[in-house]
């Protein structure tokens, strides 16, 4: 058994994040929308093992955020809702956190986020 099993059940913020904003997504391509879920996902399921694996480097999920930035270049619509989905996914995890009391994952959890936000501010204002 799992230690944090809130941690380990499937991503469901990009769903979520998805039918919100659905309307906003631009539609140039057939997957645009299958791909930025796909994405956001990969996000979400990257940052929550990095938050239970001790061993583990924050490499998979800057490579997620990069990925995007990198494959959606140009695009500033669809990369905005990408960093809008992060910020959103930093609080519905830290809030989780909270309310399930996994109180030594938040200093964890809190430089991640400043790294990940960071690295995100960086890549949107190269993207404008």
């Amino acid at each position: 058994m799992h230690r944090y099993p809130e941690l380990m059940k499937l991503p469901e913020a990009a769903e979520k994040f998805y039918n919100e904003f659905r309307a906003v997504l631009p539609q140039e391509k057939f997957f645009t929308d299958f791909r930025f879920v796909h994405y956001c996902d990969g996000f979400q399921w990257a940052f929550h093992k990095y938050l239970m694996n001790d061993q583990s480097s924050l490499y998979k999920v800057n490579s997620q955020v990069r990925s995007y930035f990198f494959d959606n270049e140009g695009h500033v619509k669809r990369l905005a809702l990408y960093a809008i989905f992060i910020k959103e996914c930093m609080e519905e995890t830290e809030a989780m956190l909270l309310d399930k009391e996994y109180y030594e994952l938040m200093g964890k959890f809190q430089q991640a986020q400043e790294k990940i936000l960071r690295l995100v501010n960086m890549l949107m204002g190269d993207a404008l």
